[in-house]
């Protein structure tokens, strides 16, 4: 068997007091206090099997939330249904400026040299 954690990443800002849990019997476990869940994977699970959970978020007021939690398993030299992303970049203006200046630059040089 092998263990995957997998943090809670919805809310940054926990209330004090709230807790989390799953149903008895289930191949995860939770952080009553962070959220953080723990997947247990079966030996003889294989490339493609999903492990789902709901966990239930207790607020200190009593309400409740359930939020679905799911592992997939995949092998060490194929990777399923690949996601590839890239993070939003923020550029501050100055530095677009001097990137165009320069290049501005460079062309007026190049310009220069044909005359």
């Amino acid at each position: 068997m092998s263990r995957v954690k997998v943090p809670q990443t919805g809310d940054e800002n926990i209330l004090e007091g709230t807790k989390f849990s799953v149903p008895d019997e289930s191949p995860v476990t939770a952080n009553p206090r962070t959220g953080e869940v723990t997947v247990i994977i079966d030996n003889n699970a294989k490339p493609g099997d999903e492990i789902k959970e709901t966990v239930t978020v207790t607020y200190p007021d009593g309400s409740k939330d359930e939020v679905p939690v799911s592992v997939t398993v995949q092998s060490t030299d194929k990777v399923i249904n690949p996601e590839p992303s890239y993070a939003d970049t923020i550029v501050k203006m100055a530095l677009v400026g001097i990137v165009l200046m320069v290049m501005i630059a460079g062309v007026i040089t190049t310009l220069r040299r044909r005359a």
